[in-house]
């Protein structure tokens, strides 16, 4: 297995102690932001690692991991206006050649609409209230359309600034790599005390019926996928991939109310959840070129 490192942005800057990291000895040289996925959760009870935490590559690899941990849910506009990831993607003083950029968001502003209030307008909201529940017998009944459009033009807007950051990079035509998000059950089973539970929250503010609970949430999860999957072809001059997970994780016993399964709460896998979805990501980044000449 090659050598394989995943540091902080800090981790590049010369000081007395340390000196510069020796970020031209790797061959492959990615820079990542996101949301918990990419992020140390180490502030999660019991436990729990990240999705870029322990690869496995074929050739020596270095990670630049801009995600932060926390009790708050990063969201996509966050994290695209991060200074330190913006610096090292696209300043012209900072920035460096990376091989690919990585990218793991969407989920938590997902989240993030569906806790939309009820009293909301239903543009601003994914769920619809009880007295505007469709007709029809099966989960999009429950959906609001307008509030479903805003959450897309919002996403791809956001998307649209950050590859407009990536034209400003040393090498403007590197991959850009997005994920799926894996399905969820919406349970109450929170990070911490007042981190969550998220979905489960959600819906019960809206008064969904326990039956299509788990319909609703993997219906979420598609069209977001589906949302994701739909930047290759909006932005054709980006080479864009995404890793679609989807079906990877053991699910979660709906009524559970601590780890189950691949999860060690309602929206965060266990360590051996991130493993399995390691290994989806790994034949990706193996298959990119290193864009500097050795």
């Amino acid at each position: 297995m090659a050598e394989y490192k995943q540091v902080a942005p800090s981790a590049l800057v010369q000081n007395e102690i340390r000196g510069p990291f020796p970020f031209e000895n790797y061959f492959q040289r990615y820079l990542a932001q996101g949301d918990s996925w990419f992020s140390i959760g180490s502030l999660f009870d019991p436990p729990t690692t990240s999705l870029l935490l322990d690869m496995a590559p074929a050739r020596s690899t270095v990670v630049v991991n801009c995600a932060h941990p926390g009790d708050e849910l990063a969201h996509m506009t966050d994290a695209m206006h991060d200074a330190a990831f913006l610096g090292l993607l696209s300043d012209r003083r900072t920035r460096l050649p990376w091989d690919a950029l990585l990218v793991s968001g969407g989920g938590n502003d997902l989240i993030d609409a569906a806790n939309s209030p009820p009293s909301a307008d239903a543009s601003l909201r994914l769920f619809l209230t009880q007295a505007e529940w469709g007709p029809q017998d099966d989960p999009s009944r429950y959906l609001s359309p307008g509030g479903w459009n805003t959450f897309v033009s919002h996403l791809t807007k956001v998307f649209a600034a950050l590859l407009t950051q990536c034209d400003q990079a040393v090498h403007p035509a590197m991959p850009v790599v997005l994920h799926t998000y894996d399905y969820v059950t919406p349970r109450d089973a929170p990070a911490a005390p007042g981190v969550g539970p998220w979905l489960f929250k959600a819906m019960n503010s809206y008064a969904i019926p326990d039956a299509p609970r788990q319909a609703l949430a993997d219906l979420l999860i598609d069209k977001l996928a589906a949302l994701v999957g739909s930047f290759a072809t909006t932005f054709p001059a980006h080479e864009i991939h995404v890793v679609d997970t989807r079906g990877t994780l053991q699910r979660a016993a709906a009524g559970t109310s601590g780890p189950n399964a691949d999860w060690v709460n309602e929206i965060h896998p266990t360590s051996a959840g991130y493993a399995k979805l390691r290994a989806r990501w790994q034949p990706v980044l193996d298959g990119f070129p290193r864009l500097d000449p050795i």
